[in-house]
């Protein structure tokens, strides 16, 4: 199996990316060859051209462009064992022929527009899934910096006797103070925690930090 890597800037080919950079094809058809290595040059992506059907197994691209004809039928039987997949719209397996498929893995395969389209639909189809990959990954990590942030503040709040200041937090997480306090809100209301506010020192703390019902320390 060769990888192949295209920098658009320098016009050569270098080495490994991850999987929303990988295309996999396995096709002896000259067109549809020529529209891939076409399109995956002009979106800077990584093309992979698979030697059998293991290769298929073996390799996470995010998008595979197959002749079903040439893929043993333990392929299509095993598909999802094999893949591990739950989400058509970040995988999907272009079909350069017709095939039928089992009805549990239809939604993860379309057929090629062989009829002067299908570059178009190539360009849109990775464009579509390489997008919703990185969307999830985007919001995975703003998902896990704001539980991040929330631990670190309720371990602040735990302290026996301590006071957290908005401003403080707010400066210390990089954050608008309103961030914070819908983060003290959410503890509160969700999590459930004691969150009161001292109106002479300006600042919040955690009443009976002992039993608090979020353990963010070794007790």
């Amino acid at each position: 199996m060769s990888r192949i890597y295209y920098n658009e800037k320098t016009g050569t080919y270098y080495g490994e990316k991850i999987i929303e950079e990988d295309v996999l094809i396995f096709s002896d058809d000259e067109e549809i060859n020529r529209i891939t290595e076409k399109v995956i040059k002009s979106l800077n992506l990584c093309l992979i051209k698979a030697e059998d059907t293991i290769d298929l197994y073996a390799n996470g691209a995010f998008c595979k462009i197959i002749d079903p004809d040439k893929v043993d039928p333990g392929y299509f039987e095993n598909f999802k064992e094999l893949h591990d997949l739950d989400n058509p719209k970040e995988f999907v397996v272009i079909l350069t022929k017709p095939k039928k498929l089992e009805r549990g893995i239809k939604k993860f395969f379309i057929v090629a527009d062989l009829n002067g389209n299908f570059e178009n639909q190539l360009r849109t189809t990775l464009l579509n899934r390489r997008s919703n990959i990185i969307s999830r990954k985007t919001d995975k990590k703003i998902y896990t910096k704001k539980l991040n942030r929330l631990f670190a503040i309720l371990r602040h709040l735990q302290k026996k006797g301590n006071y957290v200041k908005v401003p403080d937090l707010a400066n210390e997480f990089g954050v608008s103070e309103k961030t914070i306090k819908r983060d003290l809100t959410y503890l509160r209301e969700v999590g459930g925690e004691e969150i009161k506010y001292n109106i002479k020192k300006k600042a919040y703390y955690l009443d009976n930090s002992f039993n608090s019902n979020i353990r963010t320390r070794l007790d």
